[in-house]
């Protein structure tokens, strides 16, 4: 319903300005306005100014009019003359010359064409420079105003990625560089075991959004945690990074087809201290009448950061699967010692 109204409200501010571009240029050249109309049914307001114009709000605003004194009409209605001054017989639209009647015809295309350059001038000149952000000690902070080193005890956030000819990349990750508490460690967990509940869902059975979302926050959900974003978005291929309609949030209703393209990105923040998020990008594939979620992003989950007695045989099934492939995937593209590293996390 909100929709609805605010579409009607911009549809008008539209009309207002297209017939209000005409209205003043034929001020502009003196001919007569009889009446300025916007919308459609019922009258529900009007008025009339001092040089005999009425005003007119009806209370569907689809489409709107201007109407002035032309010979055509008077010639319909011969007897209207007497309610016109001579001043205004004298200006009749048809006695103007083609230049003035040609910008009355273009004046209201040209009215919303100005409103257009005003509106994208005012959201691109209100538009900061973003800079790169980094998160250290659970604040995010402009790389700006630090020196740049990352102590030892902090967990790092990094959500990165890019845009390339054969599409777009999301991926976070959070790690660490010492042993970290117990707490925090039981947190990544249950933030792990929203991720993979999102990557291993029977999309035949939760085949919306609002349902998948529930998956992921369950675990964080019985410790009375949460996140205030949402759990995945829609990415488009070389357009935008966030891109519907699909999405995982607690409202989208919109099903899950083969061939989306999904992030899976539970977190957790505790302001001040430290940011958790884990994301993949997955795309929706059909194996026989089934549909299941598939990881684009090939990129190991900080093992240090799991705490492994909270996870159940299916979940450490999962990891090692993941960790597998990725390793297959990529390990051909990197030197011993870095195939060394990443056979570390199988």
């Amino acid at each position: 319903m909100i929709t609805i109204i605010a579409f009607l409200i911009l549809l008008g501010v539209l009309v207002v300005i297209h017939e209000g571009g005409h209205f003043f240029v034929l001020r502009m050249c003196k001919v007569h306005v009889d009446r300025f109309s916007v919308g459609m049914g019922p009258v529900i307001y009007k008025k009339k100014d001092k040089k005999g114009t009425e005003f007119a709000l009806s209370a569907l605003p689809l489409g709107g009019y201007v109407s002035y004194l032309s010979k055509k009409a008077l010639d319909a209605e011969p007897e209207m003359k007497k309610n016109f001054t001579d001043e205004q017989l004298e200006n009749l639209f048809e006695t103007k010359p083609k230049w003035q009647r040609a910008a009355v015809m273009f004046a209201g295309p040209l009215a919303n064409f100005i409103l257009a350059v005003l509106i994208f001038t005012f959201i691109f000149s209100s538009q900061q420079t973003v800079k790169p952000i980094f998160l250290v000690d659970g604040e995010y902070v402009s790389s700006s105003s630090i020196s740049g080193n990352i102590n030892k005890n902090d967990i790092l956030l990094c959500d990165s990625g890019g845009q390339y000819k054969y599409g777009t990349t999301d991926v976070t990750r959070t790690i660490c560089f010492a042993k970290q508490k117990h707490s925090i460690k039981n947190i990544f967990t249950k933030v792990l075991k929203g991720h993979i509940a999102v990557a291993t869902t029977d999309i035949n059975k939760d085949d919306t959004g609002k349902k998948i979302d529930k998956r992921a926050r369950k675990f964080l959900n019985k410790s009375n945690l949460d996140y205030a974003h949402g759990t995945g978005h829609g990415v488009g291929f070389f357009l935008n990074v966030h891109e519907g309609p699909q999405s995982i949030t607690k409202i989208n209703t919109v099903k899950i087809r083969e061939g989306m393209i999904l992030s899976n990105e539970p977190g957790y923040y505790k302001t001040n201290e430290y940011g958790i998020r884990i994301e993949n990008l997955v795309y929706v594939k059909k194996i026989k009448k089934n549909l299941s979620f598939q990881n684009l992003t090939m990129a190991p989950i900080e093992k240090d950061l799991i705490n492994f007695d909270l996870l159940t045989i299916d979940e450490k099934n999962y990891l090692f699967k993941y960790h597998l492939e990725v390793y297959s995937r990529i390990s051909k593209y990197l030197n011993p010692k870095e195939k060394s590293w990443l056979a570390t996390f199988i």
